[in-house]
């Protein structure tokens, strides 16, 4: 059980944690704290700590551990507008926990929330590895959304960044040595594809979704009734489901 809604709130920032080291999430809230143009009581953050049913293993345990650290640090922030779901503590776990499963709550949990508050409001969806460049990232939804009042959704972008979660050195550079390898095999199938006449998969499908950003309005969200609870392709069919939604209602 979380507070009440804000009468003023009209947009909702919806985020699964598992096993995510907390120093990500404060980076996220302090990027959210600088966004402009918007007024605290306009925008939610909502967390959802996750984890499956205790199974004995040392992979639970390690998730675990990282959850409660982040559930009693988000707790000590004493933020108002920032509200936390425990699907991790023992008892209250996610019987056979997975993203789909955990964004489906999350995306309930928005849209019963707004339509408690008598509002159609927008929903973003991303990851708790993630962070809002732009300082008027939320104003700017909520303005796009005024322009084109019929639209149901919107498939946001990201840039990719290295930050490994380690202060050592020697780690950081083997891991960069590996990761520019990665990209230089990426650019190759990349120019093998053009010198083929074929397409990427993200030039195919533009308006392809990803967990990583997301935005969709609460009242669409819940009539599709949420996201597959599946492991994968979650988001991907998400979208998908929202366009056939826009098609059906014009």
């Amino acid at each position: 059980i979380i507070e009440k809604q804000h009468d003023e709130c009209k947009l909702s920032v919806l985020i699964p944690i598992y096993a995510e080291d907390f120093r990500r999430i404060e980076k996220q809230l302090k990027y959210i704290d600088r966004q402009k143009g918007i007024n605290q009581e306009e925008f939610e953050i909502i967390y959802l700590v996750n984890n499956d049913k205790d199974d004995g293993s040392e992979r639970w345990q390690k998730a675990y551990q990282k959850n409660e650290i982040a559930i009693s640090n988000l707790r000590a922030l004493n933020k108002p507008n920032v509200h936390i779901i425990d699907k991790s503590s023992k008892g209250n776990e996610i019987t056979q926990c997975n993203v789909g499963k955990a964004r489906n709550r999350l995306v309930a949990e928005g849209s019963i929330r707004f339509h408690e508050n008598g509002k159609d409001g927008i929903l973003i969806q991303t990851d708790a590895d993630t962070f809002f460049q732009d300082d008027l990232h939320f104003s700017k939804t909520i303005q796009l959304f005024d322009e084109y009042p019929e639209a149901c959704a919107i498939s946001g972008g990201a840039v990719w960044s290295f930050d490994p979660d380690t202060a050592d050195d020697a780690l950081n550079d083997a891991y960069h040595e590996k990761v520019e390898t990665i990209f230089l095999l990426i650019a190759w199938s990349a120019l093998v594809a053009f010198d083929s006449g074929s397409h990427t998969y993200r030039e195919a499908f533009p308006k392809l979704f990803g967990g990583f950003h997301m935005i969709s309005k609460s009242f669409a969200s819940a009539a599709i009734n949420g996201l597959i609870t599946e492991n994968s392709m979650e988001d991907r069919l998400f979208g998908i489901e929202l366009g056939l939604y826009a098609k059906r209602h014009g």
